[in-house]
């Protein structure tokens, strides 16, 4: 069975979502409850690496979370790859460093002077 993350925004209160369903469908907003069709959609058979990334918005900043599904081998290299490809489709920078040079306040200027307000870091430890 095919599966499909889909990514919704709603145009009346400015919600953000994404719900894995087995086709492309509408889904009602979870804060006022209107219909809404996905602005993207990624085949997740197609590219099983979409299910891994979810961004989280919390507060002021934006948070991503890398999220492996249980019993989904997924080798670092090409977890790494997605990621710099969601900051390349996403306007963000990816920062990774190993821990003895690990700074988030270096990945914080390094967003900054790039022009951008998401920021990836990622320690390689």
């Amino acid at each position: 069975m095919a599966k499909f993350l889909n990514h919704y925004h709603c145009p009346n209160c400015g919600a953000e979502w994404d719900m894995e369903w087995s086709s492309t469908c509408n889904d009602k907003c979870p804060n006022c409850s209107i219909e809404v069709e996905p602005h993207k959609v990624d085949d997740v058979l197609d590219n099983p690496s979409t299910a891994l990334i979810e961004p989280v918005v919390m507060g002021i900043g934006s948070v991503l979370a890398l999220c492996i599904p249980k019993g989904l081998e997924v080798s670092y290299m090409e977890s790494g790859e997605y990621l710099r490809k969601w900051c390349a489709d996403n306007n963000a920078t990816y920062y990774a460093r190993p821990r003895e040079s690990f700074s988030i306040q270096e990945a914080k200027e390094l967003a900054i002077a790039e022009g951008k307000s998401i920021v990836v870091a990622e320690d390689m430890s």
